[in-house]
C-alpha cells in the first residue's frame, strides 16, 4: 500500500513540474455588470413614447487609468468621487455619462432608454414602479404590469476572469442586449402635444385641480391633467409634501358649481319647457326658509329666458327652472348625462360615480335649489364633466370613456 502512495505522491509531483497546475488555474470565466433593465413602452395614440423616451450614456468599466480619465469627462464631480468609491478593490462597474466618450481598452459604452427621464408626461396616468423598477404600483404601470413585464430587456456586460476570479486586461467584453424589446407595450388614447400642452397652463395657472380633454365623438382622453404634480424617481419628496401631489384629482370627486347647469338646462328641455322661458331675476330669492343670493345681488339680472340665463349663470333662474321639473327629473337627465356611473379608464384606473342626494331629499324645496346649480351634497370628478360637455358638443350623444388603443409588439 505505501507503494501506491509513493506513487501518487509522484505523479501530483509531476503534474506541479510539467506546468499543468497552472493551466488550471488560468481556467477562465466571467463575471457580468447589469448596465440596463427596461420594461415595455408606454405611448400615446401616435406611438409617441410616455415612457422610455429618452436615453442616456452608460458604460460598463474594468478600472484602469486610462479609462477612467475617459469617463471622468462625461461625469459630475461627485458621481466621480462616487464611482472611484465602488471601483476601488478593482471591480467592474457601471458609470451614468452626461455624454458619449472615447471608448478605451476595459470599457463597453452603452445607449440606453431611461424610463422617465427629467420629465414625466401624464405621470399619474402612467403611473410609477417599485424600488427594483420592474413592478407597476400604480397607473398604467399597474394596470398593464404584466404586458409592460412581458417586453423585458437587459443590457449586460461580462467580464473574463481567471480561476482565482482575478480580472484579465486585454480580453474582450462579451456584451448581452435586448433592449430593443421594450420597445413593445402600450397605446393610450393622449395626444402628447395635447398633453404637454395642458400641463403647462395648468401648472401656471392652477395650484391645485385639473384639467380633462376628451374627443367628443369617441370620447378619447386627449389629456389628463392633476396639479400638483410629481415625478416617479422623487416619490420620497412628494410623500413628504402637504399638498396631495400623488392625488389623480381628474378621478377625484369635487363640488360641481355652475357647470351643473347644463344638466338642469337638459332635464328642462326634455321637459317640453322653451328656451324662451321668461323667469326675472331680482338678485335674490327665498326657498323655504333659505335665501339663495345671484352674483348680481343688487340689482340681479332682471328678465332672462333660457339663454340668457345659461350665459350669465343666474342661479335663480335655474333655481326656478329646477322647481318646475322636479327633482326626479333633474336626477334622470343626470343618470343619462353618465354622472351616476362610474367610469372605467382601464383596470384599476377608475373614476368613481357622483354623489347626489337622494330623491326624498329633493322633495325638499331648499334641496332641489342647491341641486340646480351645482352645490348642497353633489360631488362629481372632473372626468364625469368633461364627459358630460362632451356630450353637449356631440349633438346630445354620450361618448363612451377611452384611454387605451391597444397594443404593440416589439417591431411597432
Amino acid at each position: 500500500m505505501s507503494g501506491v502512495f509513493l506513487l501518487l505522491a509522484g505523479y501530483l509531483g509531476w503534474i506541479s513540474q510539467s506546468g499543468l497546475s497552472a493551466a488550471v488555474g488560468s481556467t477562465q470565466g466571467s463575471r457580468s455588470v447589469t448596465v440596463a433593465v427596461g420594461r415595455g413602452t408606454i405611448y400615446d395614440r401616435n406611438l409617441q413614447p410616455l415612457v422610455n423616451q429618452k436615453k442616456e450614456y452608460r458604460a460598463a468599466i474594468l478600472p484602469n487609468e486610462t479609462v477612467l480619465t475617459s469617463v471622468r469627462r462625461a461625469m459630475e464631480p461627485s458621481a466621480y468621487l462616487s464611482l472611484l468609491d465602488r471601483v476601488s478593490d478593482g471591480s467592474p462597474a457601471v458609470a451614468k455619462l452626461q455624454g458619449p466618450v472615447a471608448i478605451a481598452e476595459g470599457m463597453a459604452l452603452f445607449y440606453v432608454p431611461v424610463r422617465y427621464g427629467t420629465s414625466v408626461i401624464a405621470p399619474h396616468l402612467v403611473g410609477y414602479l417599485d424600488e427594483s423598477g420592474q413592478r407597476g404600483m400604480t397607473g398604467l404601470e399597474y394596470a398593464y404590469n404584466d404586458l409592460l413585464a412581458s417586453y423585458h430587456g437587459t443590457a449586460v456586460a461580462s467580464f473574463s476572469v481567471n480561476g482565482a476570479g482575478m480580472y484579465l486586461a486585454g480580453e474582450p467584453i462579451k456584451i448581452s442586449n435586448t433592449l430593443s424589446v421594450t420597445a413593445g407595450g402600450l397605446v393610450t388614447t393622449l395626444d402628447c402635444d395635447v398633453q404637454r400642452i395642458a400641463e403647462e397652463v395648468a401648472q401656471t395657472s392652477l395650484i391645485k385641480g385639473a384639467v380633462v380633454i376628451l374627443e367628443p365623438k369617441t370620447g378619447d382622453v386627449l389629456a389628463s391633467v392633476s396639479v400638483p404634480t410629481f415625478h416617479p424617481d422623487t416619490l420620497a419628496d412628494s410623500l413628504e409634501q402637504a399638498d396631495g401631489a400623488l392625488i389623480n384629482r381628474a378621478l377625484g370627486l369635487y363640488d360641481c358649481g355652475s357647470v351643473f347647469k347644463i344638466v338642469t338646462a337638459a332635464a328642462a328641455l326634455e321637459a317640453g319647457i322653451p328656451t324662451e322661458r321668461t323667469y326675472t331675476c331680482s338678485g335674490s330669492i327665498t326657498v323655504g326658509e333659505t335665501r339663495f343670493h345671484c352674483h348680481e345681488r343688487l340689482l340681479g339680472h332682471q328678465e332672462l329666458d333660457m339663454n340668457a340665463a345659461f350665459a350669465q349663470s343666474c342661479n335663480l333662474y335655474f333655481i326656478q327652472l329646477a322647481r318646475e321639473v322636479g327633482g326626479e327629473k333633474l336626477l334622470e337627465a343626470a343618470e343619462k348625462l353618465g354622472l351616476t356611473l362610474p367610469i372605467d379608464l382601464a383596470g384599476s384606473i377608475k373614476a368613481p360615480a357622483g354623489i347626489f342626494p337622494a330623491s326624498n331629499e329633493l322633495t325638499v324645496p331648499a334641496a332641489l335649489a342647491n341641486l340646480s346649480f351645482g352645490q348642497g351634497k353633489l360631488l362629481l370628478t372632473p372626468l364625469h364633466i368633461a364627459r358630460m360637455t362632451a356630450a353637449v358638443a356631440n349633438g346630445g350623444m354620450l361618448p363612451s370613456v377611452s384611454l387605451i388603443s391597444g397594443t404593440v409588439d416589439g417591431e411597432g
